[in-house]
């Protein structure tokens, strides 16, 4: 069996209670995230995650070139993201036992036995939380895992720190368009790899991909860090996959660094000549905002994020149908009138490349089904502005008495020093 490089003993960082499960006795295959180690009866083959591309490998095993892969043993979140992503966690004693498990596998096993626990990874239910935020240190250089973002139109925007960190890792796993980029990766590493095209099946849960992508990463770290995880854009807006990473490469005690990126939202700025402070900015997800019904603020401009991909999790390149956007349409005309024009936003993906905007009404969003796709966010401009509500404060703004009341005055002018006291003479 190869040595697992970098792997240590989490329950080493665990102040938490003793384990409620006993080990599994049964092979990763038969590991369900909503009952961490109980068997499947009626299923016992089930292996629920795969990320190859090849029809006759795992993928043609598990059915997922049909899209039937038994979704329904899948945890399902309410919402596209997990709230408590952001928390620090520990890996409760029954995760631990299955980590230990699947990473302990020769290698060749190792990666299908990591990709059947990806479930139990994400589940909040197989961590111990806690209150807060526990701050990282600053990183300098590599660790086992660089998670860094591409920009959105191609090399060009990629960071000379990105660039320094993609040149010195061993592997690059990457997920942005075919074009630009991926001459590029080509050029400052030997060994790249397109999770896209590993993992996304036609019909098939992004959420899937996204576990899969993540143990990916994480095996090869295990074995050949350092590794580099490149997403297009900023790596942690609207995507998954880093923070599944973060877990699962917590229970391999590996280290992981993040790097910030330009992100489609930093090139919208640009493309609408957009000052977010001028009216404020809201920020939703395009399904979330119909399932939750979150508010709009008609005096408040307003970014919908995914509006191409609106209405389902699983994953399609294929164009939409107008009725895709009739949930959403009649839901913002609670807020906004019907003929409140709005523009759909597709940043260039070539730097030489103008951006695509598209301007309509409300009601008319549905015809335009077949240009916008994944590409695209929508734009709502205010209404109204919304006017000075705190006269007083308005009133105080350019007040020089009032500078004075909020703000510590200059210090550099010593006072005068009454003499045989040697403390300061009143004034």
């Amino acid at each position: 069996m190869p040595e697992a490089k970098g792997v240590h003993d989490p329950a080493t960082d665990l102040s938490g209670s003793e384990s409620q499960l006993a080990p599994s006795e049964h092979g990763p295959s038969t590991v369900l995230a909503s009952d961490v180690l109980q068997d499947d009866a009626q299923n016992p083959l089930i292996k629920p995650y795969a990320w190859v591309a090849e029809p006759s490998s795992l993928n043609e095993e598990l059915g997922l070139a049909s899209g039937d892969y038994h979704s329904e043993n899948q945890p399902q979140r309410d919402t596209r993201f997990n709230s408590r992503f952001w928390q620090d966690a520990d890996p409760r004693p029954q995760l631990i036992e299955l980590f230990r498990d699947a990473v302990n596998r020769p290698r060749d096993q190792r990666l299908p036995a990591l990709l059947s626990i990806m479930g139990a990874v994400e589940s909040d239910e197989n961590w111990a939380f806690k209150a807060g935020i526990k701050l990282t240190p600053p990183l300098q250089g590599m660790t086992e895992i660089n998670i860094v973002g591409l920009g959105i139109s191609g090399a060009d925007q990629v960071s000379v720190e990105t660039d320094y960190i993609l040149r010195h890792s061993r592997h690059i796993f990457y997920l942005a368009p075919v074009g630009s980029l991926t001459d590029y990766l080509g050029r400052v590493c030997s060994s790249v790899v397109n999770l896209g095209a590993e993992a996304y099946v036609e019909g098939g849960e992004r959420a899937q991909a996204y576990r899969a992508m993540a143990a990916r990463v994480v095996n090869a770290a295990i074995d050949e860090a350092p590794v580099a995880f490149a997403l297009y854009g900023h790596p942690l807006v609207f995507s998954d996959p880093p923070f599944l990473v973060r877990r699962l490469a917590k229970l391999a005690g590996l280290r992981v660094q993040l790097r910030p990126a330009i992100s489609s939202i930093d090139t919208l700025f640009s493309d609408l000549w957009l000052d977010p402070s001028s009216s404020g900015l809201l920020m939703y997800d395009a399904t979330d905002a119909v399932i939750a019904r979150r508010k709009f603020l008609p005096d408040v401009a307003t970014l919908v994020l995914q509006i191409g991909v609106i209405g389902t999790s699983l994953y399609s390149q294929n164009p939409s149908r107008p009725q895709r956007f009739d949930a959403f349409v009649q839901h913002l005309k609670n807020f906004y009138p019907p003929n409140h024009v709005v523009f759909a936003v597709a940043t260039a993906r070539d730097p030489l490349a103008s951006p695509r905007i598209i301007e309509f009404e409300i009601e008319e969003m549905p015809k335009w089904a077949g240009e916008i796709n994944i590409d695209y966010l929508l734009y709502i401009p205010p209404v109204r502005e919304h006017g000075a509500v705190d006269s007083l404060l308005l009133s105080q703004l350019t007040s020089a008495v009032h500078l004075g009341d909020i703000t510590v005055q200059d210090q550099t002018q010593q006072p005068e020093v009454s003499s045989g006291r040697g403390r300061p003479s009143s004034s």
